[in-house]
């Protein structure tokens, strides 16, 4: 589309009454977390609530499947059935056609109209978005489907949110962030839509003790428990769901039940009875007229309904013509009469301090000062083909405006790992000129400055080890000789040291979401070498933040060079070519204290007896000691610590969940430009990829299951050759002058802070003096060909 197309475009739009008539149509919402269930009770009293026929029909399935295929591999066989049970319950009254269904791991959207209505439907589009961690666990999310509904545009979200009654803030993260990643063919946002509705499990919660709160779902008081209702408290806030209107809530709270029950929970755990299921819309002309729950009870959830009635344009096509000619023939009128002309609100525009991974936005406004239609556009300097450099974004690059009119121009820097090296080493600074070109008229220079703070974030393991003291402040005269660098970073050291010291036995760990404020907190006292007595946060933004650290990795722990290597280690027939094969058994005991040993007790998914033969487990090791000295580091101080976490039942973390998502940062290629969308898209390997990925790293993790169970596990020793360490500690990073031993003894099972006498540490954590040689071995070298 050209500009001047755009610009009539909008105008079009501001002005689509006079060409358009208005009238009615219904959509029936609904949304049931079915907690894993397969259909198993007629649905009837859910979708044929209603007396009539709605026009339009969407559906909405979180947890659909709890599998560990589903979870890892993304991919599902539960849909079939409920689509196969709607089509059957929505024939029983009249003739439905599916237009389209959308699934993202346990979450399921389907939309259906009548047939009627089918010839009338165009432009439809899906598009889903995990927001787990680093949005790669679709476990959490969103899905939404998207069509043109005569010449009205309908769009629907079903989304799952986070869980747990204190993680009000994260939930209000994943909303803000399916916003922004929900978007159609690069093109439609959510909000780009007539109407806009959005259902699922949001989980909020009742901030109010359990007794009170099931006295009062007794007395049916819903009023008061709803002033606690923390969905409406952030609206009321504007922390989130901004300007979505919900109903009022006549009903009972839907979580959470005992299955086939009409008990709230008798667990030990006793969760307070919530509204957790919701649905909300956005947009004019559109009217709920009923919203309530239903007792379909083979879930710990109750269904929820809403009916609406929005009002759907069509185009009267003459009237439309009309208007058409009348906005074309005032734009070439305006843009005949004189020379345009325009005011920028500032040429110099200084950004200050950036720091890695958080957006730096400034504002620009253009006022048109001339008599005439203004056409701008921000063109490339000579030899260049981009408006701006990759860092700055520009939106919007280009539009028109009227006589007095005013424009905002939002620029936002943003560094990710793609850049973050080059102005970690000083190759690229923060400074570019825009061109804003007015048609017709002359150019406007704009320059465009900051100071960027460096970080250990998108950096080389190599390069982090090399500097005792905090990489804000890092400077050549400051850096270690060769012989005396640390072992592995000490922002890694300091990153597992937290976790092993305060989240071990945090249920969900390395499986919940961190907070993005939380998230950038830490990373400023890991640049700056602040303590972290000043992080009062959630341990899953420190988890995260551990794997958001690998990921910025220049080069990822798994050397990119043997990445092929890596995979092919895991192939038949020296491996089960899927990482669901190694969750196929159930997790048994073993020693607590020798590497393949786990605490009995409790089901859990492991590494199956067979799963992962002995030669498949020599040539992984045979691979990782061709790794660089500190990458070889690093790879074995993770799996230690992770064999660490595997080791604590309560955390609920499984070694199949651990290789999946750990795998996923510390085994890929490099990358090639492309900013987070290139994490993502580069997270897009087929299923074997993942798997062999997956289980690579499952062959050092031999043994490590919480729970217990039959099946029973292969011990691996995740030393070298040259390296007879039998137990799993975590130590500190030491300057390679103290591992000097082929034989490493220690049995010091503690993470231990940095003592080497060429080092300062710069942290203010406490830990046992250093009195053992690290886990890993003398850093070495090797001369290898590869592929």
């Amino acid at each position: 589309m050209t500009l001047k197309e755009s610009w009539v475009a909008s105008q079009m739009k501001a002005r689509e009454a006079q060409f358009t008539r208005a009238f009615p149509l219904t959509i029936l919402t609904g949304t049931w977390n079915v907690n894993g269930k397969k259909p198993e009770e007629p649905l009837d009293d859910w979708l044929l609530a209603t007396d009539a026929s709605p026009d339009v029909v969407a559906v909405g399935f979180q947890e659909l499947d709890l599998s560990a295929e589903a979870f890892f591999l993304q991919e599902t066989d539960r849909t079939q059935p409920w689509e196969d049970s709607i089509m059957r319950t929505l024939s029983k009254r009249n003739s439905y056609v599916m237009i389209l269904s959308r699934q993202l791991v346990g979450m399921l959207l389907v939309v259906c109209t009548l047939e009627k209505h089918v010839k009338h439907v165009r432009e439809v589009a899906s598009t889903a978005a995990g927001v787990g961690i680093m949005g790669m666990m679709g476990n959490k999310g969103g899905v939404a489907i998207r069509m043109v509904l005569y010449d009205s545009t309908v769009c629907i979200v079903n989304a799952h949110l986070n869980a747990h009654s204190q993680r009000v803030e994260r939930r209000n993260q994943d909303y803000h962030e399916l916003c922004k990643r929900l978007l159609f063919n690069n093109d439609y946002d959510i909000f780009s839509h007539d109407h806009l509705l959005w259902i699922g499990d949001l989980n909020y919660r009742l901030d109010l003790g359990n007794t009170e709160v099931r006295k009062k779902v007794k007395e049916k008081d819903y009023n008061y428990l709803l002033e606690y209702d923390q969905l409406r408290l952030q609206v009321k806030r504007g922390l989130a769901f901004d300007k979505f209107i919900e109903g009022p809530i006549n009903f009972a709270p839907t979580y959470k039940y005992d299955v086939f029950s009409e008990e709230y929970d008798t667990s030990e755990k006793g969760r307070v009875p919530s509204w957790c299921d919701r649905i909300l819309w956005r947009g004019d002309n559109i009217r709920q007229l009923t919203y309530t729950r239903h007792e379909l009870m083979s879930s710990d959830h109750r269904p929820v309904s809403s009916l609406f009635q929005m009002e759907i344009k069509e185009v009267i096509a003459l009237k439309r013509a009309t208007v058409y000619q009348e906005i074309v023939k005032r734009l070439d009128k305006m843009e005949n009469e004189c020379m345009p002309d325009a005011a920028i609100s500032q040429n110099n525009v200084i950004f200050g301090d950036v720091t890695y991974l958080k957006p730096a936005i400034h504002l620009l406004e253009i006022e048109n000062t001339s008599k005439v239609v203004v056409r701008y556009q921000f063109i490339p300097k000579l030899d260049q083909k981009r408006i701006s450099k990759p860092w700055l974004d520009v939106r919007p690059p280009y539009g028109m405006m009227l006589p007095g009119e005013k424009v905002n121009i939002r620029l936002k820097v943003f560094v990710d790992h793609v850049w973050a090296p080059e102005f970690n080493s000083g190759d690229e600074r923060l400074e570019d000129i825009l061109v804003l070109h007015l048609d017709k008229g002359k150019d406007y220079f704009v320059t465009v400055s900051g100071n960027w703070l460096k970080s250990a974030f998108g950096n080389a393991l190599e390069n982090l080890v090399r500097f005792p003291g905090p990489m804000r402040f890092a400077d050549e005269r400051t850096a270690l000789l060769d012989n005396e660098c640390l072992s592995i970073p000490k922002e890694l050291w300091r990153l597992v040291d937290y976790i092993y010291k305060k989240g071990m036995f945090e249920p969900e760990l390395f499986l919940g979401s961190g907070i993005s404020d939380e998230m950038d907190l830490i990373r400023e006292l890991l640049d700056t070498g602040r303590s972290f007595d000043e992080f009062k946060g959630s341990i899953h933004s420190m988890a995260e933040t551990l794997i958001l650290f690998l990921d910025s990795l220049t080069e990822p722990v798994v050397p990119a060079s043997l990445y092929k290597q890596a995979l092919d280690s895991t192939s038949a027939p020296l491996a089960a070519t899927s990482a669901a094969a190694a969750s196929a058994s159930g997790g048994g005991g073993g020693g607590g204290g020798s590497v393949g040993g786990g605490p009995g007790g409790g089901g859990g998914s492991g590494i199956a007896a067979g799963s992962i033969t002995t030669a498949a487990s020599a040539h992984a090791k045979a691979i990782v000691s061709y790794f660089p000295a500190v990458h070889y580091n690093v790879f074995y101080y993770i799996m230690a610590f992770l064999r660490e976490v595997l080791r604590r039942p309560f955390n609920k973390l499984k070694p199949d969940q651990a290789a999946f998502l750990f795998s996923s940062v510390m085994i890929r290629r490099n990358r090639y430009g492309g900013g987070l969308a290139s994490v993502r898209k580069s997270r897009t390997t087929n299923d074997s990829h993942k798997a062999a990925k997956s289980l690579f790293l499952l062959q050092f993790l031999g043994g490590c299951g919480s729970g217990s169970g039959s099946g029973s596990y292969l011990s691996l020793n995740t030393n070298n050759n040259n390296n007879n360490n039998n137990n799993n500690n975590i130590h500190p990073p030491h300057n390679s002058s103290s591992n000097n031993s082929n034989n490493n003894n220690s049995n010091n099972n503690e993470l231990q802070q940095p003592t080497a006498a060429t080092t300062t540490a710069t942290t203010t954590e406490t830990s046992p003096p250093t009195n053992s040689s690290t886990l890993t071995p003398t850093p070495h070298h090797h001369t290898v060909t590869t592929t």
